[in-house]
């Protein structure tokens, strides 16, 4: 079941973006603040093995690997949510364009898929 403007899914859409910006500042306690202190987070660059955080002490490693870049800005788009019928579990997708800069600039496009259990 589909919901545009009803139910977890503006919320989840706030939380994308908030995980977004969280990024962006370096900030680990606001990244922290948006997950359970159990949570998983898997990342995937590209064809490479994904990259598991588990817990809030595993968040610290989705800051370490920004180091190398002085700046970051991630911008997100084209969120897709589907609520399970029981509204226990949701499924997304978002698209992320992110720019990095080191004395230089990389630009990337990545696609994810998002299984989300609201805390609510």
């Amino acid at each position: 079941m589909s919901r545009e403007s009803s139910g977890p899914v503006p919320e989840l859409s706030r939380l994308v973006g908030a995980y977004a910006a969280a990024v962006d500042a370096r900030d680990l306690e606001a990244l922290r603040r948006l997950f359970l202190p159990d949570a998983t987070l898997t990342v995937r660059r590209g064809g490479g093995e994904p990259e598991v955080h588990r817990g809030h002490g595993g968040l610290a490693g989705v800051i370490e690997a920004l180091a190398p870049f002085e700046q970051t800005l991630h911008e997100v788009s084209s969120l897709v949510f589907e609520v399970g019928t029981d509204s226990h579990f949701v499924t997304g997708l978002a698209m992320y364009f992110a720019t990095a800069y080191s004395g230089w600039t990389m630009s990337f496009v990545a696609g994810a898929n998002h299984t989300l259990m609201p805390a609510y």
